[in-house]
């Protein structure tokens, strides 16, 4: 036997081969184990990290709250007068709630020299009063009045780009790997960005808004898949939160961005510029080493691996990385002794024969590289290892399962489908209220940058507020209570005039419950990323994911033009919000609470689940306790 390479004492927990799953990806595991011996946070981990957050956040950031500007409406506006007359000659007066307001869609038709009192539309465009002389794709187009639905179908294009990557992108980085589509995203969203600034046709400016839709989406998607691919499990929630944070620190820079740069084009430039100052880091993001395995491709995983552990310092194990030995061979690192005034570096270690357990069968990956369901903290070179006959044992259930799962299996369950459209419900409403909000921000009295860059600095606290909501109050509830209050915000600020009828000014009021309402959707958003996941069965919980993602996308589609109602009254899109977003905090408690509890295995599991005590009989309370009382023996073998 070759010299044994002992690991740092601090590492011996890291490498534990408890943290076997029987799912037959014994590779994910050597793998799980050799990100948590290379420190997970490590140097070289946390300077990619921090890069590819700001990648999945700042540069989408700048694009999807960017709309707000991009397809700003200044108030008010009216018809240019023909040359040589004043607007107040050719532009007819109306009464609004006492106030004389000039038509934006008519005026007085000028026949030979003099204005007659026949009416028609505005034949020379349309003047805007602006706050610093803003530009935005309305202005430069013209998009009011009977165009102005053309306004809302630009936003809706851009989102459906959004849907359409979606579904698609996570498909081509499957196939391609992350790295490739992740670029190819970064470059396709410049490119999209800068053809769609210089552009001066309509039809040219959806078509690259959309391509940029598709492009940014593609970005998000790769870049937050990579940076979950990095860690082990235990440490995916805290990067994913971390993403969250970076997400809310970008949305702040939207609105004092816009505010400098006045010009939708210049804003759009200056965002996919910057984009092309991240293309260097090509040669610095390595691929996914997890998809690398997937795909077999063992030898380069061990390469990135090895960067990795010469970046931070620290020593590569013997033979490596990713090599496993037979079963019948393993051996763990153990302390002949608990050293008690020493410091780790003294504890004297010697190889011991592990254990042997019931872990599948032995698997072989190429060039050598051999995977077992076992693992151990140090992998030993033998010499005989020739004469070591592979046995092969019998697969677990779960690893013998390869049936790819669909969105119809779903139906196979009541409780599960009911779930499941409940859940993506709540999903669909918070997509729409979310952008909805958003896209309002620029319809509320006052100054829009100040109503915009409030309405995103309250993102920041909300994520952190949701964390600690679902941490010490639960999922079901905290949702609950999210979704009722950001419902009632938007039904105070829809019904709530700008002025009291003795003319007090109430409008800060209404800002202030506009911003409530954002700060309870988002608030909502983080918590439902973590929620869904837990209501699907392992088997399905992507496809269960996928879905209710695709109903967000839905919401953001049609927000716009929910907003576009407000042409036959101010009161109906909030109050439609309102409305849709009370009924999903009501329907929410009707789902169960996953907190601290055991993730579902199969839908079996998931009936077990049940639903909440406020829709579930005795029996259904007594299936819950029962499916917790399985997943605990599961976990412990010693209880069966």
């Amino acid at each position: 036997m070759e010299q044994l390479t002992s690991l740092p004492n601090r590492n011996e927990h890291l490498l534990d081969p408890a943290d076997s799953k029987p799912d037959g990806t014994d590779e994910m595991m050597e793998l799980d184990h050799a990100l948590r011996y290379l420190g997970n946070f490590g140097r070289y981990q946390t300077l990619l990290y921090w890069l590819l957050a700001i990648i999945s956040g700042f540069f989408p950031a700048l694009q999807l709250m960017g709309m707000v500007f991009i397809s700003y409406t200044p108030k008010p506006y009216y018809c240019t007068p023909p040359e040589g007359y004043y607007v107040n000659e050719t532009v007819p007066v109306f009464l609004d709630k006492g106030e004389e307001k000039y038509d934006s869609c008519h005026m007085f038709v000028v026949h030979d020299g003099e204005v007659t009192e026949n009416v028609t539309g505005c034949q020379f465009g349309w003047d805007f009063e602006t706050i610093r002389g803003e530009q935005s794709v309305v202005t430069d187009y013209n998009l009011v009045c009977d165009d102005a639905i053309l306004a809302k179908i630009a936003q809706s294009l851009f989102m459906t780009g959004v849907l359409v990557s979606s579904v698609t992108t996570g498909q081509l980085a499957d196939i391609f790997g992350r790295k490739p589509i992740l670029f190819i995203s970064l470059i396709g969203e410049a490119l999209s960005g800068l053809c769609m600034a210089l552009v001066w046709n309509y039809y040219a400016f959806v078509f690259f808004w959309f391509l940029l839709g598709v492009f940014e989406q593609g970005l998000m998607n790769c870049s937050f898949v990579m940076i979950m691919e990095m860690f082990a499990p235990e440490k995916r929630t805290l990067a994913g939160s971390l993403c969250n944070v970076v997400w809310g620190i970008s949305v702040v820079f939207v609105s004092p961005l816009a505010y400098g740069l006045r010009n939708w084009r210049y804003y759009e430039m200056l965002a996919s510029l910057t984009i092309l100052l991240v293309l260097p880091a090509w040669w610095f993001i390595p691929e996914s080493a997890r998809w690398l395995v997937s795909r077999g491709r063992i030898d380069e995983a061990e390469q990135i691996l090895t960067k990795i552990a010469d970046f931070n310092n620290i020593p590569v194990p013997t033979p490596s990385f990713l090599t496993s030995r037979p079963l019948e061979l393993h051996e763990e690192v153990v302390p002949l002794r608990t050293p008690h005034k020493h410091s780790d570096k003294d504890a004297i270690y010697k190889p011991v024969p592990a254990p042997r357990k019931h872990l599948g069968a032995i698997r072989h990956g190429p060039k050598g590289h051999g995977f077992s369901g076992h693992q151990s903290s140090t992998k030993i070179a033998h010499k005989h290892d020739k004469h070591v006959k592979y046995m092969p044992t019998e697969q677990p259930e779960a690893a013998q399962s390869t049936k790819r799962h669909s969105i119809l299996d779903i139906l196979k369950s009541r409780v599960l489908l009911l779930n499941f459209l409940i859940i993506g419900y709540c999903w669909f409403v918070s997509s729409t209220v979310y952008y909805g909000l958003s896209l309002y921000s620029s319809e509320l009295a006052g100054n829009v940058y100040f109503n915009v860059f409030l309405l995103c600095l309250v993102e920041l606290p909300a994520f952190l507020v949701g964390y600690c909501m679902l941490r010490w109050i639960g999922r079901r509830i905290s949702s609950s209570i999210c979704l009722v209050v950001a419902g009632v915000s938007c039904v105070l600020t829809a019904c709530l005039p700008n002025e009291t009828n003795d003319g007090t000014d109430i409008s800060a009021l209404r800002i202030t419950l506009a911003t409530i309402g954002k700060f309870s959707i988002s608030t909502t958003f983080a918590m439902i990323y973590v929620y869904a996941p837990e209501l699907f069965p392992t088997d399905m919980r992507n496809v269960g994911l996928g879905a209710c993602s695709f109903f967000a996308r839905i919401g953001g589609i049609i927000a716009p033009f929910v907003l576009h109602l407000s042409k036959f009254s101010d009161y109906l899109p909030l109050n439609i919000f309102g409305i849709v977003t009370i009924v999903a905090g009501t329907l929410s408690l009707f789902l169960p609470e996953t907190r601290n509890k055991p993730l579902p295995e199969s839908i079996q599991d998931c009936n077990r689940q049940g639903h909440s005590s406020l829709c579930s009989s005795r029996g259904g309370r007594q299936r819950f306790e029962s499916f917790n009382s399985q997943a605990s023996d599961k976990a412990n073998p010693a209880a069966v």
